[in-house]
């Protein structure tokens, strides 16, 4: 009965091996956002929740939903969700959010400057293992001198600024979190390069 037992174990890991990753470019997994009461940051990076309605109806704590309209800079209203993109919830208690899903292409970003601020909303991408700090990845981006990051507890942004003798209060950063930067320059990131080099096996948070 034992040996039985343990056969079936076996075959059950096995198989959910491979559901974690039955191919380079088709990774399955789940990523966890911790929200509290006010203001917080999601990205969906894993293909699941594809409009506000469906979200509210499995979160019903999340009374609002904005995106940053980049171009205006300002918040606005959506009903729509696209994975990967950042949103800003507002919620009624606290809840943890689950992004769940394949991974079939990691989002870009179309980074923009304006006439008045230069603020740009970002999701460092699930796998990323060569960004470590805020610093980095301004680097990455280039043209980049301010990276923020929002803390939920205090509902609050840390920020890290680039000034004339370094880096100034520089924090680590992790993928699949949201982060505000500021840059000097328009560009499209991240790039396509070492693509499949850049991303993890399990994406669980």
């Amino acid at each position: 009965m034992q040996r039985l037992f343990y056969t079936l174990f076996l075959v059950a890991l096995v198989f959910c091996l491979f559901a974690i990753e039955s191919a380079p470019s088709n990774v399955v997994g789940f990523f966890r956002y911790e929200c509290l009461m006010g203001d917080n940051f999601i990205a969906l990076p894993l293909a699941g929740h594809t409009s506000v309605s469906e979200l509210i109806a499995d979160y019903p704590q999340i009374t609002e939903v904005k995106k940053w309209d980049t171009a205006n800079q300002q918040w606005q209203i959506t009903s729509t969700l696209e994975t990967g993109m950042p949103y800003l919830i507002n919620c009624s208690s606290d809840i943890i959010v689950y992004s769940y899903g394949d991974i079939t292409q990691q989002p870009q970003y179309s980074l923009q400057t304006t006439n008045s601020t230069n603020a740009n909303l970002i999701m460092i991408p699930l796998g990323e293992n060569t960004i470590q700090t805020a610093s980095d990845l301004a680097e990455d981006i280039t043209q980049c001198d301010t990276v923020s990051e929002w803390l939920n507890d205090q509902q609050a942004w840390k920020t890290a600024v680039n000034k004339p003798e370094g880096w100034e209060n520089d924090f680590e950063v992790t993928g699949g979190k949201v982060y505000f930067i500021n840059i000097n320059g328009e560009s499209i990131w991240p790039t396509d390069r070492n693509e499949k080099s850049r991303r993890k096996v399990n994406y669980e948070k």
